[in-house]
């Protein structure tokens, strides 16, 4: 009996840690997920929280300031999100005065709305010459917010030009939260559709699903909505061969960038540049 009830222990307790297992998405700078020879990745998303890495970055004290919150400002838009999204910062300096002389630089990044932060003053960084490093935590927002919803960007006819003939994007609206789109490219006089796309808001979540006549016998692949703020609407699908996620960013009312590619780790990148005609 003795015997028994340890292993019921052992057991409950494998139960238990597969349940603490999370589900983390990693991007890093180069075409891997993460940095394995020291052990880190510069992004690592759980749920709706971004947790960016300490940047670094060379130069005098005031490139090494306008440098470093660039390259965080460029991690967060991976993601969608911008310094407004930003919910706590860490501060590691070598040299306090120079980092409040030129905070100035660091407030620009976030226009007025600021995050609570920790200012630390170290002897040393993990290279030697660099005096300032910083870490910030972003929140994204939830994707059932109306706010995801971009039905209301979408519609219409978007055309891009290329060498082999324009390429474009037709969406229409059905209702309020069903939107049909017809991807086509026109050679000459000649039209021909290669993408169906459906952009559905469900209890389940926001998706957008294709189907590609020529691709997986013909059965529509969903990409569910992952994230959404400020006009950038991230679709993936982690399942998929590729692509694993589709991008949409709605620059204003009438220019959309719109790319493709195989996850954060952002390999076989496919960029698409349209201009709404329509």
């Amino acid at each position: 009996m003795k015997f028994l009830l340890a292993f019921s222990f052992v057991c409950s307790g494998c139960v238990y840690a597969q349940e603490l297992k999370i589900e983390k998405e990693k991007y890093h700078y180069s075409n891997v997920a993460q940095d394995t020879f020291w052990g880190y990745a510069n992004v690592v998303k759980t749920g709706n929280v971004l947790y960016l890495s300490g940047v670094t970055s060379a130069g005098s004290f005031a490139e090494q300031v306008q440098k470093i919150y660039s390259s965080i400002e460029s991690n967060l838009k991976k993601y969608g999100a911008t310094f407004q999204n930003v919910v706590k910062e860490n501060v590691f300096t070598t040299s306090m005065d120079s980092m409040q002389f030129y905070n100035y630089i660091r407030k620009s990044f976030y226009k007025g709305d600021y995050p609570a932060a920790t200012w630390v003053q170290i002897s040393r960084l993990f290279v030697a010459d660099r005096m300032l490093e910083v870490e910030v935590v972003a929140q994204l927002p939830e994707t059932n917010s109306n706010n995801t919803w971009p039905g209301q960007l979408i519609e219409g006819t978007w055309m891009m030009p290329t060498k082999n003939g324009a390429i474009g994007e037709t969406w229409k609206k059905i209702n309020e939260n069903y939107y049909q789109n017809k991807d086509f490219i026109i050679k000459g006089k000649d039209t021909i559709i290669t993408e169906q796309v459906a952009l559905r808001k469900t209890t389940e979540g926001i998706f957008y699903t294709s189907t590609v006549e020529d691709q997986n016998n013909k059965q529509p692949v969903p990409f569910k909505l992952s994230s959404a703020s400020n006009n950038i609407f991230i679709f993936e699908n982690r399942e998929h061969d590729f692509p694993k996620r589709i991008v949409y960013e709605f620059t204003d009312s009438t220019t959309l960038h719109a790319y493709i590619d195989d996850g954060i780790k952002g390999k076989n990148r496919q960029d698409f540049y349209y201009k709404k005609v329509q």
